[in-house]
């Protein structure tokens, strides 16, 4: 398909959405990037496949881990969205992706929301 080859993703807007995401949602008391007694690591594939307009798919992993200790519980979510057929310039990528990150991010949130008594049992250990 026509357009350009290179995706345009930098960490710190996958960093920056997750925590506004959380934040806004509230799922957790505090949250930002500073180390805490709770640490949830994140990682994130972006796959784009041109069938006949562009399908973003994004797809999250996170580890729920105390401070220093293995992680006790790990959530998969994915979220897709379609862009245009053509892509001219990276900018026209952001919406899409976007788009597929918020929903993975609520996929996310909702499998961390079923578990809040064994998070809530595993912060008090």
């Amino acid at each position: 398909m026509p357009g350009i080859p290179m995706l345009d993703w930098p960490a710190k807007d996958l960093r920056q959405a997750i925590i506004h995401y959380f934040a806004g949602r509230q799922t957790f008391r505090a949250i930002g990037t500073d180390p805490a007694d709770l640490r949830m690591v994140v990682k994130a594939w972006l796959t784009l496949r041109a069938p006949d307009r562009y399908l973003y798919r994004v797809h999250l992993e996170a580890d729920l881990a105390h401070s220093g200790h293995e992680p006790f519980k790990t959530y998969a979510a994915e979220g897709e969205a379609l862009g245009s057929s053509v892509r001219w310039i990276t900018a026209s990528d952001q919406e899409p992706i976007n788009a597929a990150t918020s929903q993975a991010l609520q996929q996310l949130a909702a499998q961390i929301d079923q578990d809040r008594d064994l998070i809530v049992t595993n912060n008090s250990r």
